[in-house]
């Protein structure tokens, strides 16, 4: 019985600490339209992500169900030199898309996307 516990107690730690996930913020300094979504490019900290090749910045994909809301949002922190913070989620290690030209960029979770001070 306590070897069945003890196991189901390391499975669950294991699950848990498996998931990972990194909150990302900065004013953005460029946004890229693309064909297959937005780059905004700015000082996000992107730490973990071992995928990422291009220019500090992540990456929006037109697939999002909100994509015209969220770059407008991200056209008014850009005017108004605010913070677009959002979550890159699991796996960050490789959870990239690449943009011809520029690199791979982390992809931002659909669930989360703040314009912040």
């Amino acid at each position: 019985m306590k070897k069945w516990l003890l196991g189901c107690v390391a499975l669950l730690l294991t699950c848990t600490a498996a998931r990972a996930e990194l909150w990302t913020y900065a004013t953005p300094q460029e946004i890229h339209i693309v064909p297959d979504g937005l780059v905004l490019i700015g000082d996000f900290n992107r730490a973990g992500v071992l995928c990422a090749s291009g220019p500090q910045g992540i990456f929006l994909p037109a697939t999002d169900p909100m994509f015209r809301e969220k770059m407008s949002l991200a056209l008014s922190a850009k005017a108004a030199g605010k913070n677009i913070r959002a979550l890159i989620e699991d796996p960050i290690e490789f959870g990239c898309a690449k943009v011809h030209g520029t690199g791979y960029f982390p992809v931002v979770s659909r669930y989360f996307w703040q314009l912040t001070d």
